[in-house]
């Protein structure tokens, strides 16, 4: 299962999913950059890759997340710069996401809620269109909304 070294954020909504919907993947980010894609089903690792600070990143999940639908998630480096990976949908370029490497700055990013809670399921919005979760290494879990 997954420890309390992986820190990491649950996404919520997006793509095939609906809103409020938890799906079976979790990113987690090292000091060191390095991004893993778990499965939250299993607890195994599907997939690590290196993420440079507010940098897009494709990461590949075997079986498909949504019906093979494409996901977008964020993490949240020790820099506290936020990164935008692409969760399944194979066969796309990761070059398609560099529009996004100013995330963090981008006025349609908001924090709704930021809060110490090992338990970041507590946090769903189920209704927002898009929701995200990311967590630094202080333990800060922050819920955005995206639209």
């Amino acid at each position: 299962g997954l420890t309390e070294a992986v820190h990491g954020m649950a996404a919520y909504g997006g793509g095939g999913g609906g809103a409020g919907d938890l799906l079976p993947r979790l990113l987690s980010c090292t000091q060191a950059g390095v991004v893993h894609c778990w499965d939250l089903n299993s607890g195994t690792l599907l997939d690590a890759q290196v993420l440079h600070a507010g940098e897009s990143r494709y990461v590949s999940a075997s079986g498909g997340v949504g019906g093979g639908d494409a996901q977008l998630v964020l993490t949240s480096g020790f820099d506290g710069r936020i990164g935008l990976c692409q969760v399944g949908g194979a066969g796309r370029d990761p070059a398609d996401l560099t529009r996004n490497r100013r995330f963090a700055a981008h006025p349609s990013a908001r924090v709704l809620q930021a809060k110490w809670n090992p338990n970041p399921v507590a946090l769903a919005a189920p209704g927002a269109k898009r929701s995200y979760l990311s967590c630094g290494t202080d333990g800060l879990v922050k819920l955005w909304r995206v639209w």
